[in-house]
C-alpha cells in the first residue's frame, strides 16, 4: 500500500519505487527458497485503488495512477 504522496510523485519516481521494492521483496523471498522473480508485487493506495502492477510485456511496472 502506498501513501497519498504517490499522487504527487513524478512518473520516474513511481517507476523507481515500484521496481526497487519489488526487487527487495523478491530478494527476501529468495532467501526462503522461493524462486527469484516469482513474486508479483501489486501496489494499491489507502482506498484500495490499484496504482501500479507488473508489466507482463516489457518487464518493469505499469503505472496506472
Amino acid at each position: 500500500m502506498v501513501s497519498d504522496a504517490w499522487y504527487v510523485a513524478e512518473k520516474y519516481e513511481k517507476d523507481r519505487f515500484a521496481n526497487e521494492i519489488s526487487k527487495t521483496i523478491n530478494s527476501i523471498a529468495g532467501r526462503y527458497g522461493i524462486n527469484k522473480g516469482s513474486v508479483s508485487v501489486i501496489y494499491y493506495d489507502s482506498y484500495d485503488v490499484r496504482v501500479a502492477e507488473p508489466n507482463a510485456w516489457s518487464g518493469g511496472y505499469k503505472i496506472l495512477k
